[in-house]
């Protein structure tokens, strides 16, 4: 579930002021744009003193005994598994994305591209942690909603722009947010 996602910078204002206030930021940091891979660094947002801040992070926590890379984690559950319980009561960010890529759970060969219905942004919840090799995150899932679940049974998690700061301030709001119906979403078919 949503191993790709896109920012594509030149089709959204809101996400080339992201990624410009990130450059800003992190000078020497080169930030992935277009269609966005595990492993890739991005431009994330988190709550600072009630403002929104940009910083970067590599996408996908690492895997168990050097294995396959976390990109994922179910937002039903985090809370509670000791590889992202700690991320959700004290680090969740968001992820500043233009939609994401799915493959039909049907088939695995069609593939949609899931954007928001009405905005050119769509902001995805997510959690981050340190580790030696630096900032990593991952993108929370959930339960897809009538809108999606034709293409797949699990969706991210999607904030709207007016609780961002809620979200990544306020563990109790985000904890009660992880179980709730999510937005409606457009997908179109790009492949078949």
């Amino acid at each position: 579930m949503c191993g790709r996602y896109t920012g594509y910078v030149d089709d959204c204002d809101e996400l080339k002021t992201i990624y410009t206030a990130a450059r800003s930021a992190y000078p020497e940091t080169e930030f992935a744009a277009g269609e966005i891979f595990p492993t890739n660094t991005v431009p994330l947002l988190t709550s600072v003193g009630g403002e929104l801040r940009p910083f970067a992070a590599t996408w996908g926590f690492p895997g168990f005994k050097g294995k396959q890379l976390i990109i994922n984690a179910r937002a039903e559950s985090a809370v509670f598994k000791p590889t992202f319980a700690e991320s959700f009561r004290r680090r969740r960010c968001i992820v500043p994305t233009t939609g994401y890529f799915e493959w039909a759970h049907t088939d695995d060969k069609t593939k949609y591209h899931i954007r928001s219905a009405g905005r050119d942004i769509l902001y995805l919840g997510g959690l981050w942690c340190r580790y030696e090799d630096g900032v990593r995150f991952v993108i929370l899932t959930t339960a897809a909603n009538t809108s999606v679940a034709h293409v797949h049974h699990r969706m991210p998690l999607v904030l709207s722009e007016d609780m961002l700061i809620r979200w990544s301030s306020d563990a109790e709001f985000a904890a009660r947010y992880a179980m709730s119906a999510m937005p409606a979403m457009v997908c179109s078919q790009i492949s078949g």
